[in-house]
């Protein structure tokens, strides 16, 4: 039961992120480069994505089918790493 709950944080958190998401992007409509929330936003799906489809398989006892879902997680680390690059890179004026 404690695994479940521990596993849940990061979707109730994606979740939560993805509506504030679509709130500032509502706001700032128009305004400038909105790169960095649109790939919040799918960084945070992504996220939802792959951690409800590998709870879901784990606890199914189909670990072997984990594959695709283990990709997404890739693809997701990859986006949150590409956001920090573009967050923090040198050339830019990011507080």
């Amino acid at each position: 039961m404690l695994n479940a709950i521990i596993e849940a944080v990061p979707v109730i958190l994606a979740i939560i992120s993805v509506f504030f998401i679509l709130k500032k992007l509502r706001e700032r409509r128009g305004a400038g480069n909105n790169s960095q929330l649109y790939l919040a936003l799918v960084a945070s799906l992504l996220l939802i994505i792959a951690q409800t489809s590998w709870q879901t398989l784990v606890t199914m006892g189909r670990i072997e089918d984990t594959t695709w879902a283990n990709q997404i997680w890739t693809l997701f680390n990859s986006l949150v790493m590409i956001s920090y690059i573009i967050r923090y890179r040198p050339d830019t004026d990011n507080k």
